[in-house]
C-alpha cells in the first residue's frame, strides 16, 4: 500500500546556506504516522537549531553520529538530545531518479544508551516496508 507523505520545505534553510541549493535532496514527512500533530511540531520546535542542522548534513548526503545516523540498510535516524531529553526520528532515504529523497516518521522513543529495545526493532522493521510514490 503506498503511504501519505507531506513535502517539507527547504527553501528557509537553502537561502541561510545557499551552497545547499546545488543538491537535489527532498525531505519528507510520513503523515500516516502522525499521530499527534501537536507532538511532531513541539520536538521540531524545541530542537529547532538540531533540526536545522539535521537537515543541511541530509540534504548533502552526509551523516554524523552525533546528529544523523546510519541504523540499518536504507534507515536512519535524527538524533535529539538535551539535558532531559533523548529522541531518535526514524527516516528512510529512497534515491529515485537521481534525488535523494528522505521520509521522515515521527515516531520518537525515548532511550537509554546500550539499550536493546523491541520496539524499535519492531519500528524499524516496519519503516522498511514502507512504500511511496513519487
Amino acid at each position: 500500500m503506498i503511504r501519505k507523505k507531506l513535502p517539507l520545505s527547504l527553501s528557509k534553510l537553502k537561502e541561510q546556506y545557499p551552497e545547499l541549493c546545488n543538491y537535489t535532496t527532498e525531505i519528507y514527512l510520513d503523515v500516516e504516522n502522525l499521530k499527534d500533530a501537536n507532538e511532531i511540531k513541539e520536538i521540531l520546535e524545541t530542537f529547532k537549531k538540531k533540526i536545522k542542522n539535521v537537515f543541511a548534513i541530509i540534504v548533502k548526503g552526509q551523516y554524523n553520529d552525533k546528529l544523523y545516523k546510519k541504523e540499518e540498510k536504507g534507515i536512519t535516524a535524527i538524533k535529539l538530545k538535551d539535558k532531559t531529553r533523548n529522541y531518535r526520528i526514524y527516516c528512510k532515504e529512497i534515491y529515485k531518479e537521481g534525488k535523494k529523497v528522505v521520509l521522515i516518521s515521527p515516531y520518537h522513543k525515548k532511550v537509554q544508551k546500550n539499550q536493546q529495545d523491541e520496539k524499535i526493532i519492531n519500528i524499524l522493521d516496519k519503516i522498511k516496508s514502507y512504500e511511496y510514490d513519487f
